[in-house]
C-alpha cells in the first residue's frame, strides 16, 4: 500500500515553471513570485521557501521567514502552475518577465 501511494505521489508531480520572475497581470497589492535559483526555491510573501514540489498542479514547500525563532514550516502556497508555465493564486495570473527589475504596473 505504501508503494502504491508513493508511485502516485512521484507520478502527480511534475516540473517547477521556468527560473525567474513572476509579476501579478492586473492583481493589485500582490507582490512578484521568484522561482530559483535553486532548483526548487521559492520566493514568496516575503518568504524563502524551499523544497518546492509541484503535487497535482499546486506548489508545496518548506517556507522560513526573516525571523531567528521561525525554523521553517510547511506553507500552503495555493499556487497553481498553469500548463503555459504561467500560475495563479487567489483568481490572479502571475507571468514571467523577461528581465528581473519592476513588475509593470497594472
Amino acid at each position: 500500500m505504501r508503494i502504491l501511494a508513493l508511485a502516485a505521489a512521484i507520478a502527480s508531480s511534475g516540473p517547477l515553471p521556468a527560473p525567474g520572475m513572476f509579476c501579478p497581470v492586473g492583481g493589485e497589492g500582490y507582490g512578484p513570485i521568484f522561482v530559483g535559483p535553486g532548483p526548487r526555491d521559492i520566493g514568496i510573501d516575503g518568504m524563502d521557501c524551499h523544497d518546492a514540489r509541484l503535487v497535482q498542479g499546486k506548489l508545496r514547500a518548506t517556507c522560513f521567514t526573516n525571523s531567528v525563532t521561525d525554523h521553517g514550516g510547511a506553507y500552503p502556497l495555493d499556487l497553481e502552475v498553469l500548463s503555459n508555465g504561467d500560475m495563479a493564486r487567489f483568481g490572479v495570473l502571475f507571468r514571467r518577465v523577461p528581465r528581473p527589475g519592476m513588475c509593470p504596473a497594472g
